[in-house]
Protein backbone atom coordinates (compact mmCIF):
# COMPACT_ATOMS: atom_id res chain seq x y z
CA UNK A 1 0.00 0.00 0.00
CA UNK A 2 1.08 3.56 -0.75
CA UNK A 3 0.68 5.85 2.25
CA UNK A 4 0.54 9.66 2.39
CA UNK A 5 1.52 11.23 5.72
CA UNK A 6 0.49 14.77 6.61
CA UNK A 7 -0.55 16.63 9.78
CA UNK A 8 -1.35 20.03 11.28
CA UNK A 9 -3.89 21.18 8.69
CA UNK A 10 -5.26 23.73 11.19
CA UNK A 11 -8.35 24.27 9.06
CA UNK A 12 -10.02 27.52 10.05
CA UNK A 13 -6.80 29.13 11.25
CA UNK A 14 -6.66 32.92 11.00
CA UNK A 15 -3.46 34.92 10.83
CA UNK A 16 -3.73 38.19 12.74
CA UNK A 17 -7.50 37.90 12.41
CA UNK A 18 -7.52 37.39 8.64
CA UNK A 19 -9.47 34.56 6.98
CA UNK A 20 -7.45 31.74 5.38
CA UNK A 21 -10.02 29.15 4.31
CA UNK A 22 -9.54 29.84 0.56
CA UNK A 23 -5.82 29.12 0.98
CA UNK A 24 -6.55 25.98 2.96
CA UNK A 25 -8.90 24.70 0.27
CA UNK A 26 -6.14 25.13 -2.32
CA UNK A 27 -3.70 23.25 -0.08
CA UNK A 28 -6.18 20.37 0.33
CA UNK A 29 -6.70 20.33 -3.44
CA UNK A 30 -2.94 19.98 -3.92
CA UNK A 31 -2.91 17.02 -1.52
CA UNK A 32 -5.85 15.53 -3.41
CA UNK A 33 -3.96 15.95 -6.68
CA UNK A 34 -0.89 14.20 -5.26
CA UNK A 35 -3.07 11.35 -3.99
CA UNK A 36 -4.58 11.02 -7.48
CA UNK A 37 -1.34 11.26 -9.43
CA UNK A 38 0.61 8.92 -7.14
CA UNK A 39 -2.24 6.42 -6.69
CA UNK A 40 -2.09 6.65 -2.91
CA UNK A 41 -4.07 3.99 -0.99
CA UNK A 42 -3.93 5.31 2.58
CA UNK A 43 -4.06 8.84 3.99
CA UNK A 44 -2.75 9.54 7.49
CA UNK A 45 -3.40 12.89 9.21
CA UNK A 46 -1.51 13.04 12.52
CA UNK A 47 -3.51 15.58 14.50
CA UNK A 48 -4.61 19.23 14.48
CA UNK A 49 -7.10 18.80 11.69
CA UNK A 50 -8.83 21.97 12.87
CA UNK A 51 -7.28 25.05 14.45
CA UNK A 52 -9.77 25.38 17.31
CA UNK A 53 -11.85 22.98 19.39
CA UNK A 54 -15.14 24.35 18.02
CA UNK A 55 -14.45 25.20 14.37
CA UNK A 56 -16.89 27.10 12.19
CA UNK A 57 -19.39 25.25 10.05
CA UNK A 58 -17.51 26.47 6.99
CA UNK A 59 -14.27 24.94 8.30
CA UNK A 60 -16.02 21.62 8.91
CA UNK A 61 -17.55 21.78 5.43
CA UNK A 62 -14.12 22.29 3.83
CA UNK A 63 -12.74 19.19 5.56
CA UNK A 64 -15.77 16.99 4.89
CA UNK A 65 -15.72 18.04 1.24
CA UNK A 66 -12.07 17.04 1.03
CA UNK A 67 -12.87 13.59 2.51
CA UNK A 68 -15.76 13.16 0.06
CA UNK A 69 -13.49 13.91 -2.92
CA UNK A 70 -11.11 11.16 -1.79
CA UNK A 71 -13.77 8.54 -2.44
CA UNK A 72 -13.20 8.96 -6.15
CA UNK A 73 -9.52 8.05 -5.86
CA UNK A 74 -7.44 4.95 -5.06
CA UNK A 75 -7.31 6.16 -1.44
CA UNK A 76 -9.58 3.58 0.19
CA UNK A 77 -8.51 4.18 3.81
CA UNK A 78 -8.14 7.35 5.87
CA UNK A 79 -6.83 7.39 9.45
CA UNK A 80 -7.18 10.59 11.51
CA UNK A 81 -5.93 11.35 15.01
CA UNK A 82 -6.83 14.28 17.23
CA UNK A 83 -4.26 16.92 18.10
CA UNK A 84 -4.05 19.40 20.97
CA UNK A 85 -5.98 21.97 18.90
CA UNK A 86 -8.79 19.58 18.01
CA UNK A 87 -12.01 19.38 20.01
CA UNK A 88 -12.74 15.81 21.04
CA UNK A 89 -16.49 16.21 20.55
CA UNK A 90 -16.04 17.83 17.13
CA UNK A 91 -14.05 14.85 15.87
CA UNK A 92 -16.26 12.31 17.61
CA UNK A 93 -19.49 13.52 16.00
CA UNK A 94 -19.03 11.79 12.59
CA UNK A 95 -17.04 8.80 13.92
CA UNK A 96 -19.64 6.06 13.25
CA UNK A 97 -20.54 7.40 9.80
CA UNK A 98 -16.87 7.84 8.93
CA UNK A 99 -16.06 4.21 9.75
CA UNK A 100 -18.65 3.02 7.22
CA UNK A 101 -16.62 4.98 4.66
CA UNK A 102 -13.30 3.48 5.87
CA UNK A 103 -12.38 6.73 7.60
CA UNK A 104 -11.05 5.87 11.05
CA UNK A 105 -10.90 8.71 13.52
CA UNK A 106 -9.34 8.77 17.00
CA UNK A 107 -10.19 12.04 18.78
CA UNK A 108 -8.87 10.93 22.18
CA UNK A 109 -7.50 7.90 23.97
CA UNK A 110 -10.12 5.15 24.24
CA UNK A 111 -10.68 3.07 27.37
CA UNK A 112 -9.87 -0.07 25.41
CA UNK A 113 -6.43 0.61 23.96
CA UNK A 114 -6.70 -2.36 21.59
CA UNK A 115 -9.15 -0.28 19.53
CA UNK A 116 -6.30 1.99 18.45
CA UNK A 117 -4.92 -0.62 16.03
CA UNK A 118 -6.41 -0.32 12.54
CA UNK A 119 -6.06 -3.30 10.20
CA UNK A 120 -6.10 -2.16 6.58
CA UNK A 121 -6.92 -4.64 3.85
CA UNK A 122 -6.85 -4.44 0.07
CA UNK A 123 -9.84 -4.97 -2.22
CA UNK A 124 -9.28 -8.74 -2.04
CA UNK A 125 -9.52 -8.73 1.74
CA UNK A 126 -5.80 -9.32 2.29
CA UNK A 127 -4.24 -7.55 5.27
CA UNK A 128 -1.53 -5.21 4.00
CA UNK A 129 -0.90 -2.62 6.72
CA UNK A 130 -1.43 -2.07 10.44
CA UNK A 131 -1.72 1.47 11.81
CA UNK A 132 -1.50 2.20 15.54
CA UNK A 133 -3.36 5.51 15.78
CA UNK A 134 -2.46 7.44 18.95
CA UNK A 135 -3.99 10.92 19.40
CA UNK A 136 -2.57 13.77 21.46
CA UNK A 137 -2.39 12.52 25.05
CA UNK A 138 -3.95 14.88 27.57
CA UNK A 139 -3.12 15.10 31.28
CA UNK A 140 -6.14 13.09 32.36
CA UNK A 141 -5.25 10.30 29.94
CA UNK A 142 -1.65 10.27 31.11
CA UNK A 143 -2.90 10.37 34.71
CA UNK A 144 -0.09 12.75 35.64
CA UNK A 145 -0.15 15.41 38.36
CA UNK A 146 1.10 18.39 36.34
CA UNK A 147 0.77 20.69 39.37
CA UNK A 148 3.57 19.01 41.29
CA UNK A 149 6.49 21.25 42.22
CA UNK A 150 8.97 18.52 41.35
CA UNK A 151 9.69 19.07 37.66
CA UNK A 152 11.82 15.96 37.34
CA UNK A 153 9.03 13.85 38.80
CA UNK A 154 6.49 15.32 36.34
CA UNK A 155 8.83 14.64 33.44
CA UNK A 156 9.42 11.03 34.42
CA UNK A 157 5.71 10.39 35.03
CA UNK A 158 4.81 11.76 31.60
CA UNK A 159 7.47 9.65 29.87
CA UNK A 160 6.48 6.47 31.75
CA UNK A 161 2.77 6.97 31.06
CA UNK A 162 3.41 7.67 27.37
CA UNK A 163 5.58 4.58 27.07
CA UNK A 164 3.01 2.42 28.86
CA UNK A 165 0.25 3.51 26.50
CA UNK A 166 2.33 2.90 23.38
CA UNK A 167 3.54 -0.49 24.61
CA UNK A 168 0.00 -1.63 25.43
CA UNK A 169 -1.25 -0.61 21.99
CA UNK A 170 1.57 -2.38 20.18
CA UNK A 171 1.29 -5.53 22.28
CA UNK A 172 -2.41 -5.69 21.40
CA UNK A 173 -1.71 -6.25 17.69
CA UNK A 174 -3.35 -9.62 17.18
CA UNK A 175 -2.59 -10.47 13.57
CA UNK A 176 -0.37 -9.61 10.66
CA UNK A 177 2.94 -9.49 12.51
CA UNK A 178 4.75 -9.73 9.16
CA UNK A 179 3.02 -6.78 7.44
CA UNK A 180 4.29 -3.19 7.70
CA UNK A 181 3.29 -1.35 10.85
CA UNK A 182 2.92 2.40 11.27
CA UNK A 183 2.57 4.40 14.48
CA UNK A 184 0.78 7.77 14.44
CA UNK A 185 1.37 10.33 17.18
CA UNK A 186 0.85 13.99 17.98
CA UNK A 187 3.53 15.07 20.44
CA UNK A 188 6.79 16.90 21.02
CA UNK A 189 9.65 14.44 20.50
CA UNK A 190 13.10 15.11 21.87
CA UNK A 191 15.67 16.24 19.35
CA UNK A 192 13.34 18.10 16.98
CA UNK A 193 14.27 21.26 15.12
CA UNK A 194 12.20 24.15 16.53
CA UNK A 195 13.31 26.84 14.06
CA UNK A 196 9.83 27.17 12.56
CA UNK A 197 8.03 27.00 15.91
CA UNK A 198 9.76 29.66 18.00
CA UNK A 199 7.23 32.43 17.71
CA UNK A 200 3.54 32.28 16.77
CA UNK A 201 3.47 28.62 15.82
CA UNK A 202 3.32 25.55 18.04
CA UNK A 203 5.13 25.53 21.36
CA UNK A 204 5.80 22.60 23.65
CA UNK A 205 2.65 21.72 25.46
CA UNK A 206 3.55 19.23 28.16
CA UNK A 207 3.91 20.45 31.73
CA UNK A 208 7.25 22.00 32.50
CA UNK A 209 8.50 21.96 28.90
CA UNK A 210 10.06 18.62 29.62
CA UNK A 211 12.34 18.79 26.62
CA UNK A 212 10.43 16.27 24.52
CA UNK A 213 9.32 12.66 24.59
CA UNK A 214 12.38 10.42 24.12
CA UNK A 215 12.27 8.05 21.17
CA UNK A 216 12.70 5.12 23.55
CA UNK A 217 8.97 5.26 24.32
CA UNK A 218 8.30 3.90 20.82
CA UNK A 219 8.91 0.24 20.17
CA UNK A 220 11.49 -0.53 17.49
CA UNK A 221 8.97 -2.83 15.82
CA UNK A 222 7.24 -0.01 13.93
CA UNK A 223 8.43 0.39 10.35
CA UNK A 224 7.39 4.05 10.12
CA UNK A 225 6.35 6.62 12.73
CA UNK A 226 4.10 9.39 11.41
CA UNK A 227 4.20 12.37 13.76
CA UNK A 228 2.37 15.68 13.99
CA UNK A 229 2.62 18.83 16.14
CA UNK A 230 5.85 20.36 14.79
CA UNK A 231 5.23 22.52 11.72
CA UNK A 232 8.51 21.93 9.88
CA UNK A 233 8.98 18.66 7.99
CA UNK A 234 11.90 16.69 9.39
CA UNK A 235 13.45 13.43 10.47
CA UNK A 236 13.72 13.05 14.24
CA UNK A 237 17.30 12.64 15.49
CA UNK A 238 18.32 11.68 11.96
CA UNK A 239 16.18 8.54 11.91
CA UNK A 240 14.73 7.98 8.45
CA UNK A 241 11.59 6.20 9.63
CA UNK A 242 10.56 8.70 12.35
CA UNK A 243 9.26 11.91 10.80
CA UNK A 244 7.17 15.00 11.25
CA UNK A 245 5.41 15.83 8.01
CA UNK A 246 5.08 19.46 9.07
CA UNK A 247 2.07 21.62 8.26
CA UNK A 248 1.20 21.79 4.55
CA UNK A 249 0.28 25.48 4.95
CA UNK A 250 2.59 28.15 6.30
CA UNK A 251 0.86 29.08 9.56
CA UNK A 252 2.92 32.00 10.84
CA UNK A 253 5.50 34.59 9.86
CA UNK A 254 8.17 32.64 11.75
CA UNK A 255 7.88 29.57 9.52
CA UNK A 256 10.62 29.59 6.89
CA UNK A 257 11.01 26.04 5.60
CA UNK A 258 9.37 24.61 2.49
CA UNK A 259 6.09 22.77 2.97
CA UNK A 260 5.54 19.19 1.87
CA UNK A 261 3.86 15.84 2.46
CA UNK A 262 5.47 12.40 2.57
CA UNK A 263 4.54 9.33 0.56
CA UNK A 264 5.71 6.03 2.02
CA UNK A 265 6.01 2.66 0.34
CA UNK A 266 7.49 -0.51 1.84
CA UNK A 267 9.89 -2.99 0.26
CA UNK A 268 9.76 -6.75 0.77
CA UNK A 269 11.56 -6.36 4.13
CA UNK A 270 9.08 -3.67 5.26
CA UNK A 271 11.73 -0.96 5.01
CA UNK A 272 10.08 2.37 4.22
CA UNK A 273 10.82 4.13 0.94
CA UNK A 274 9.98 7.78 1.59
CA UNK A 275 9.41 10.52 -1.00
CA UNK A 276 8.72 14.17 -0.22
CA UNK A 277 6.26 16.15 -2.35
CA UNK A 278 6.37 19.92 -2.12
CA UNK A 279 3.19 21.88 -1.37
CA UNK A 280 3.15 25.27 -3.09
CA UNK A 281 1.97 28.16 -0.94
CA UNK A 282 -0.88 30.27 -2.33
CA UNK A 283 0.19 33.39 -0.43
CA UNK A 284 3.55 34.99 0.35
CA UNK A 285 3.89 35.50 4.14
CA UNK A 286 7.16 37.12 5.17
CA UNK A 287 8.94 39.09 7.90
CA UNK A 288 11.21 41.89 6.67
CA UNK A 289 13.74 43.76 8.85
CA UNK A 290 15.44 47.01 7.91
CA UNK A 291 15.06 50.66 7.00
CA UNK A 292 13.10 51.95 4.03
CA UNK A 293 15.75 51.10 1.45
CA UNK A 294 16.47 47.66 2.92
CA UNK A 295 12.76 46.87 3.14
CA UNK A 296 12.19 47.69 -0.52
CA UNK A 297 15.24 45.71 -1.65
CA UNK A 298 14.26 42.62 0.35
CA UNK A 299 10.62 42.87 -0.71
CA UNK A 300 11.56 43.11 -4.39
CA UNK A 301 13.77 40.05 -4.05
CA UNK A 302 11.04 38.05 -2.26
CA UNK A 303 8.39 38.92 -4.86
CA UNK A 304 10.69 38.03 -7.76
CA UNK A 305 11.73 34.69 -6.24
CA UNK A 306 8.35 33.50 -4.95
CA UNK A 307 6.13 34.69 -7.83
CA UNK A 308 2.98 35.63 -5.90
CA UNK A 309 -0.46 34.27 -6.77
CA UNK A 310 -2.44 37.27 -8.03
CA UNK A 311 -5.52 36.03 -6.15
CA UNK A 312 -3.73 36.22 -2.79
CA UNK A 313 -2.16 39.52 -1.77
CA UNK A 314 1.21 38.99 0.02
CA UNK A 315 1.13 39.58 3.79
CA UNK A 316 4.19 41.28 5.28
CA UNK A 317 5.41 42.43 8.69
CA UNK A 318 8.07 45.17 8.84
CA UNK A 319 10.51 45.69 11.71
CA UNK A 320 12.79 48.75 11.73
CA UNK A 321 14.86 50.84 14.14
CA UNK A 322 15.70 54.10 12.32
CA UNK A 323 13.88 57.30 13.30
CA UNK A 324 13.43 58.51 9.71
CA UNK A 325 11.42 55.43 8.84
CA UNK A 326 9.38 55.81 12.01
CA UNK A 327 8.39 59.39 11.23
CA UNK A 328 7.19 58.45 7.75
CA UNK A 329 5.89 54.96 8.50
CA UNK A 330 2.21 55.54 7.63
CA UNK A 331 3.11 57.24 4.37
CA UNK A 332 5.68 54.55 3.49
CA UNK A 333 3.29 51.77 4.44
CA UNK A 334 0.56 53.09 2.15
CA UNK A 335 3.05 53.82 -0.61
CA UNK A 336 4.54 50.32 -0.58
CA UNK A 337 1.15 48.62 -0.30
CA UNK A 338 -0.05 50.45 -3.40
CA UNK A 339 3.19 50.09 -5.36
CA UNK A 340 3.78 46.39 -4.71
CA UNK A 341 0.18 45.21 -4.18
CA UNK A 342 0.91 43.88 -0.71
CA UNK A 343 -0.67 44.15 2.73
CA UNK A 344 1.63 45.19 5.58
CA UNK A 345 -0.09 43.65 8.59
CA UNK A 346 2.24 44.97 11.28
CA UNK A 347 5.03 47.52 11.64
CA UNK A 348 7.38 47.23 14.61
CA UNK A 349 9.66 50.03 15.73
CA UNK A 350 12.63 49.04 17.89
CA UNK A 351 13.95 52.13 19.66
CA UNK A 352 17.75 51.84 19.89
CA UNK A 353 17.73 54.02 23.02
CA UNK A 354 15.34 51.81 25.01
CA UNK A 355 16.25 48.95 27.30
CA UNK A 356 14.71 46.25 25.14
CA UNK A 357 17.10 47.03 22.27
CA UNK A 358 20.07 47.36 24.63
CA UNK A 359 19.14 43.94 25.92
CA UNK A 360 19.18 42.62 22.36
CA UNK A 361 22.62 44.13 21.78
CA UNK A 362 24.21 42.40 24.75
CA UNK A 363 26.88 39.85 24.02
CA UNK A 364 24.79 37.10 25.59
CA UNK A 365 24.88 34.29 23.02
CA UNK A 366 21.23 33.47 23.64
CA UNK A 367 20.22 36.85 22.24
CA UNK A 368 22.58 37.16 19.30
CA UNK A 369 20.28 35.28 16.93
CA UNK A 370 17.38 37.70 17.44
CA UNK A 371 16.90 40.90 15.46
CA UNK A 372 13.90 42.17 17.40
CA UNK A 373 11.90 41.53 20.53
CA UNK A 374 9.08 40.32 18.28
CA UNK A 375 11.18 37.32 17.31
CA UNK A 376 11.73 36.11 20.88
CA UNK A 377 9.23 33.62 22.22
CA UNK A 378 7.36 34.36 25.48
CA UNK A 379 9.21 31.44 27.06
CA UNK A 380 12.60 32.91 26.17
CA UNK A 381 11.65 36.34 27.52
CA UNK A 382 10.51 34.72 30.76
CA UNK A 383 13.82 32.83 31.02
CA UNK A 384 15.70 36.11 30.55
CA UNK A 385 13.63 37.70 33.31
CA UNK A 386 14.45 34.82 35.66
CA UNK A 387 18.15 35.15 34.85
CA UNK A 388 18.01 38.86 35.62
CA UNK A 389 16.24 38.29 38.97
CA UNK A 390 18.80 35.64 40.06
CA UNK A 391 16.50 33.75 42.39
CA UNK A 392 18.01 32.79 45.71
CA UNK A 393 16.72 29.22 45.73
CA UNK A 394 18.45 28.46 42.47
CA UNK A 395 17.57 25.92 39.80
CA UNK A 396 14.55 24.20 41.38
CA UNK A 397 12.53 27.39 41.96
CA UNK A 398 13.37 28.54 38.43
CA UNK A 399 12.07 25.29 36.95
CA UNK A 400 8.87 25.49 39.01
CA UNK A 401 8.22 29.03 37.79
CA UNK A 402 8.82 27.93 34.20
CA UNK A 403 6.27 25.16 34.61
CA UNK A 404 3.71 27.56 36.08
CA UNK A 405 4.37 30.03 33.26
CA UNK A 406 3.69 27.26 30.70
CA UNK A 407 0.31 26.58 32.30
CA UNK A 408 -0.55 30.29 32.06
CA UNK A 409 0.25 30.61 28.34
Amino acid sequence: MKVLHTADLHIGQRLMGLERLPEQELILNQILEIINNEEVNVLLISGDIFDVASPSQESIRVFYQFCAKLKGTDCSHIVLTGGNHDGVNTLKAPKEIFEILNIYIFPNLEDDLTNHNVYLKNSDGKLELIVSAVPFLRDKELNVNSYSSDIFEIEQDIIKATQRIHSTIFDAIKEGKSVPKILMGHLFASGVNMVDNENEAERRIYAGNIGGIPLEVFTNEYDYIALGHIHSAQKVQGKEHIRYSGSPLKLSFSEKSDKSVYIIEFDELNHPIITSFQILQPRIIEQIHGNQKEFEEKLTQILSELNPNENFIPWITWTFSDVDTKSDIEFLKNQFQEKYKILILKTIYINPDQNNTKLLEQSNSVLKEYKSVDEITPEKLFELLLEEKKLEDGHQKTEVLKALFQQVI
